[in-house]
Parts: structure tokens; C-alpha cells; sequence
């Protein structure tokens, strides 16, 4: 029904808006540019694009079950290499071009940012994705993702820029970028494996992950801000 789908939509958006106005306002340092939040969120928006034009090209469409269905026809390193190919095309999709963007930017200054901005990236794309789902499958489905992964997506994301902005702000290597990337992936893939492949042991390993990476961006946020007190100089350049 409409009413139902409004519900959804309008339940989605505004753990939107809750979830950025927490990371907002619980930013210590300079206030964000209005325009550059705006424009993670914009990022987020492409990547869903971006994201399902790759993986239409790339992942075969017998390479993975539909969700809910037996995969007994589908080969265990089949699935394996089909989660991890949408692993690897989600992430790399919100936080390559947020990278690229934010990066030198004089306000991307503290640890905390790369939770905010990668976050918000991460919050768009699953929102739209979330409403896709809803759209395509009924509303039962949406109401499901909704309430159950509201922010998983920002999770996974926050993890490569939590890694990101360590590697700017505190001076670390390269290594640590490419272990958060290597983080996000293996459990974006390791959550959807445990859908697709949907076996009792699998599924629980997939709602253990949702549990963990719903939480994660919150986890990340209070260990940042942690760091930022003890390691950024106060006042902070802009």
C-alpha cells in the first residue's frame, strides 16, 4: 500500500537526519563546511548508481541466488566471489571519489572527520538503497532493512575514512589506508555471503555483522573525537 511505502520512506529519512545532526553536532572542531557535508551526501547518491551500473556489468547474474532462496544450484566459491565483488564495488564506489574530493581539503583536519564525512557518504547510499529495496520487493522488505541496517553502509564506510583521516591527520602509512579498505570489504562481503548463501551457521554470522556495524560508526566516532583531544592542537586550522 501507499501509506505503507510513505511510512517506510519517511521512517528511513529521518534516521537520516538524526544520524548526521548526532555527527554534527558532535563535531569539537571547526564547523564543516555546509557545502562540503552536502556533498558527501551527493557522492553517496552517485555511488548507488555507479555501484549497480558495475555490478550489473561485472557479477553474472547466476553467480549469486536470489535472497531468501536455497543456493544449493550455486557453487560456495561462486557465492564467495560474487560477495566479494560486491564488496569490493560498493566501497571502492563511496569512498574512492570522497577521497579524492576531501583529501587535501584544509577542513578535513581531524580524525572525527572521516567519520563524518565517510559516514554520511555511507548513510545516503544505504538509505537509497534501503528505499530501492522497498520499492522492488514490497514494503515488508523495506520496513525490515529499515529497522534492522539503518546504518550499516555508514559502518562499513566510516571504517576506510576512520583509516583515511589517521593517515593525514596523525602522519601514519599507507598501510593503514589499505587495512581499512581490506576491513570494510571482507565484512561487506562476509555479511552478504551470509545471505546468499543462507544456511543457519550463515545467516547468524550475518546478523552478528549487522549488529557490529550498525554500532560501528558510533564506535568509531567516540574513539576519533578520543584521539582528536589528545592528539590534534586546539585551535585547529580551517
Amino acid at each position: 500500500m501507499l501509506s505503507h511505502m510513505i511510512i517506510v520512506i519517511g521512517l528511513q529519512l529521518l534516521l537520516v537526519i538524526w544520524l548526521i545532526r548526532y555527527l554534527v553536532r558532535g563535531d569539537k572542531g571547526p564547523r564543516e563546511p555546509i557545502t562540503a557535508l552536502a556533498y558527501a551526501g551527493m557522492l553517496g547518491f552517485f555511488a548507488v548508481i555507479i555501484g549497480s551500473v558495475l555490478e550489473l556489468f561485472i557479477i553474472p547474474s547466476t553467480a549469486l541466488p536470489v535472497p531468501g532462496q536455497p543456493a544449493m544450484h550455486i557453487g560456495v566459491l561462486t557465492i564467495i566471489l560474487g560477495c566479494i565483488a560486491i564488496g569490493v564495488i560498493e566501497e571502492l564506489s563511496k569512498a574512492v571519489p570522497l577521497k579524492r574530493f576531501i583529501y587535501n581539503k584544509g577542513y578535513f583536519n581531524e580524525v572525527s572527520d572521516g567519520i563524518i564525512y565517510f559516514g554520511i557518504t555511507g548513510l545516503i547510499f544505504g538509505a537509497l538503497e534501503n528505499i530501492t529495496y522497498a520499492l522492488t520487493y514490497g514494503t515488508e522488505v523495506g520496513l525490515i532493512r529499515v529497522i534492522t541496517i539503518p546504518f550499516m553502509h555508514a559502518g562499513f564506510t566510516s571504517i576506510i575514512g576512520y583509516a583515511i583521516a589517521k593517515k593525514k591527520v596523525l602522519g601514519l602509512s599507507q598501510r593503514v589506508v589499505v587495512t581499512g579498505y581490506l576491513t570494510a570489504i571482507g565484512l561487506h562481503a562476509f555479511y552478504d555471503f551470509g545471505l546468499f548463501y543462507n544456511q543457519p551457521w550463515s545467516r547468524y554470522s550475518s546478523i552478528a555483522i549487522t549488529f557490529l556495524i550498525n554500532f560501528m560508526i558510533f564506535l568509531l566516532y567516540k574513539r576519533a573525537r578520543r584521539t582528536d583531544s589528545q592528539s590534534v592542537p586546539v585551535p585547529r586550522p580551517v
